[in-house]
């Protein structure tokens, strides 16, 4: 197998400066702190800023002297730690200030990691026919290259939030189309957060998801869908029906799929969601996790969408051998969660509850959502609501949890918040 040769980037000047200047004055150190030894691609420099760093942690000044007895001891020669010697020398009439030093280190190796990590799928990928290189592989691939760019990410002072704010510097929000949902969410979904809409078995997850989703597109907001359940055909009925007005199981009748007027009320709404064009949804029936990551990163990467909807984590598979349900599903949850703090996207999960009203797997949906809104009947079971067109599924959203907002139900017991209605669609609509 033949491997790709790769030239890694550094500056081997900026290193010696970044060494001299913390040998030369105390101080140097606390300017450079935020270096770590593995932003030096020369072996022994990285063997000394670890010296260096660890000096500097205690409080003590780091001095050539001690630097090159440690590094002496740790089995380096005087040959070899001569450069040391040198750098300390050269002290602080050196190539740059400390934050240019920091990023211009930092930035290489943050390029000597991403060459690296490309190495790798190339590897891989020459140990694999065509037919079985999926996406999946170079999405993970771009997932953990743009986990790297976490590293060039510099501290955020008050000062740097405040000008945030007087120049009006906001990520848009994403209005659900609920206005009582929307207030209880300050505006809608943000960037940057997971929400979770859990609810028991057919209490209608899947439907309240694509309710909201159906909102979006008449407003023009640009998200995907993940469809780990249903097909987007099947998901997709409900939208093309609530925008004609009639039932999706008019989709399944002879009499009204060769009607003229239902072809033409078909031939509208698909003229409008083109126009549209701001929903793609993904087929990945029991999508594994490491498949999920690649396929948010893909979304996120794209720069097309605002936000993606998940439906639903107990779907997602990828378990290994030695985990247990409530251990992948954490898993499943935190990388979520993760995934909608370091990518500009929100991310809206769907999770099945238990008999008792928890999420079905553990309390990890929970620790990882930012929102969480349990899905409940609003009326007994024994006693369902009927009206002049038959019986009618109601529901309220109970706010289980929420990191930025105040605890805001939406209805509750007997007090519906939301109707399921049957004539199109079906959708639920907001009382």
């Amino acid at each position: 197998m033949s491997t790709l040769s790769i030239d890694l980037p550094f500056d081997i000047d900026f290193e010696a400066n970044a060494i001299g200047m913390a040998l030369c004055d105390g101080r140097g150190y606390g300017a450079l702190a935020a270096l770590e030894p593995d932003d030096f691609h020369d072996g022994m420099n990285r063997a000394a800023w670890a010296v260096i760093s660890a000096i500097g942690k205690t409080g003590r000044k780091p001095d050539v002297l001690t630097v090159v007895a440690e590094l002496e001891a740790q089995g380096a020669d005087r040959k070899a730690t001569t450069p040391i010697i040198m750098a300390a020398g050269d002290g602080m009439s050196g190539l740059a200030e400390p934050d240019s030093i920091i990023s211009r280190l930092k930035g290489l190796a943050v390029k000597r990691r991403a060459l690296w990590t490309l190495q790798g799928l190339s590897e891989e990928l020459q140990d694999r026919s065509y037919t079985v290189v999926a996406e999946d592989q170079i999405g993970a691939a771009v997932a953990a290259l743009t986990s790297l760019s976490q590293h060039e990410k510099r501290f955020v002072t008050l000062d740097d939030i405040g000008r945030s704010y007087l120049n009006n510097e906001r990520t848009p929000v994403s209005s659900t189309g609920f206005r009582n949902l929307d207030g209880a969410l300050a505006g809608g979904f943000h960037q940057n957060r997971l929400y979770g809409f859990s609810g028991k078995m057919k209490a209608g997850k899947t439907m309240f998801m694509c309710s909201v989703s159906y909102n979006m597109v008449s407003q023009g907001i640009p998200h995907a869908y993940l469809c780990l359940e249903m097909r987007p055909e099947e998901i997709g009925q409900r939208y093309y029906s609530r925008r004609m007005g009639v039932n999706a199981l008019q989709f399944y009748d002879d009499y009204h799929r060769s009607s003229p007027a239902f072809n033409r009320k078909l031939a509208e709404a698909q003229l409008w969601f083109r126009d549209k064009g701001c929903l793609s949804f993904r087929k990945k029936p029991r999508m594994d996790l490491e498949a999920l990551r690649a396929a948010i990163a893909s979304i996120a990467l794209s720069g097309k969408f605002r936000g993606v909807f998940v439906d639903y984590v107990q779907l997602v598979g990828g378990q290994s051998r030695n985990q247990n349900e409530v251990n992948h599903l954490d898993n499943v949850c935190q990388t979520l969660a993760e995934m909608a703090a370091n990518y500009p996207i929100w991310i809206v999960a769907g999770a099945q509850q238990n008999d008792d009203g928890g999420v079905r797997g553990g309390k990890g949906f929970a620790a990882a959502c930012d929102v969480l809104f349990g899905l409940d009947n609003s009326d007994p079971d024994d006693t369902p609501y009927v009206d002049s067109s038959g019986r009618r599924e109601r529901r309220h959203l109970s706010m289980q949890f929420s990191r930025y907002t105040m605890a805001t139900d939406i209805g509750g017991t007997n007090n519906p918040g939301y109707i399921l209605r049957t004539d199109c669609g079906p959708h639920f609509q907001e009382l």
